[in-house]
């Protein structure tokens, strides 16, 4: 199986492409870029929800976008975030947006790989890790620049992380600057490297090679083992909290304002 050069646009953000029992998403921008307008957050729910609920698909693979944001582009929106009169609904937004995107994941009835690669943002890892399996790049280099200004990451790490590694190396592994994919694999954070070249295929087989075998025992083990969803909507919820109330601190301003200088990032007045 080979994906299409051209996949069917939900939205600028996202593209689909379904065939036999699998459905393939490839991410196109980060979900920050919707925050600005309510009206396409609306309409992105709409379209991702009616992909992920309406069709029959055992399997679906989820490819990571080739365009990362950085270090800037997430310090422009905290900034825009910042200035804004109503600063928390852009924040917000974005929570909603994170948390529905997790919850869904985590309840899918269908088997979840996530294929990613270059510089990986932690919060990208963070919602990874509601799928049940990880394939990554050679090239691939998490990066948790929010550890600079004292901020957690949203995306459900903690609750994920404590699962897998046990809450004292989570707690370790989510105040990490950087770690490599091969650290990652050790930790046992994601399943598998590859080379960049193979790694779609490589996904799409993963993804075939479910669909042959009985999903039922996955999906009740990941109820059992992985997720509870009650707890996880609680998690996500308390990361909300915890978000706002640093982002809202003199504190945080200043930390901010300095490692934006320091990386040379100069916001217009």
């Amino acid at each position: 199986m080979s994906i299409p050069d051209s996949l069917e646009y939900v939205d600028p953000f996202v593209a689909s492409f379904e065939s036999d029992d699998m459905l393939v998403l490839r991410w196109n921008q980060h979900l920050l870029n919707l925050c600005y307008d309510v009206r396409r957050v609306f309409a992105f729910y709409e379209k991702l929800n009616a992909i992920l609920h309406g069709g029959g698909f055992r399997t679906m693979v989820s490819l990571g976008s080739d365009i990362k944001p950085g270090f800037a582009e997430s310090a422009t929106f905290l900034h825009n975030v910042l200035q804004a009169k109503d600063s928390a609904k852009f924040i917000e937004r974005f929570f909603n947006l994170v948390n529905t995107y997790v919850l869904t994941l985590s309840s899918l009835n269908a088997v979840t790989i996530h294929a990613d690669h270059g510089n990986v943002s932690l919060f990208a890892l963070n919602v990874s890790l509601a799928y049940d399996y990880r394939i990554v790049a050679q090239d691939t280099v998490f990066e948790n620049s929010n550890a600079e200004v004292g901020l957690i990451s949203k995306g459900g790490g903690a609750y994920f992380m404590s699962r897998l590694l046990g809450v004292r190396k989570a707690a370790e592994v989510l105040q990490w600057s950087a770690f490599s994919a091969e650290e990652a694999l050790q930790l046992g954070l994601v399943d598998r490297i590859v080379p960049r070249k193979d790694l779609e295929q490589e996904a799409l087989e993963m993804a075939k090679a479910q669909s042959l075998r009985p999903t039922s025992m996955l999906l009740g083990l990941r109820k059992l083992l992985k997720c509870d969803p009650q707890e996880l909507k609680r998690n996500l919820e308390l990361e909300n909290q915890l978000i706002l109330g640093r982002v809202s601190t003199p504190d945080f301003k200043k930390a901010f304002t300095e490692c934006c200088a320091a990386k040379g990032i100069v916001f217009p007045d």
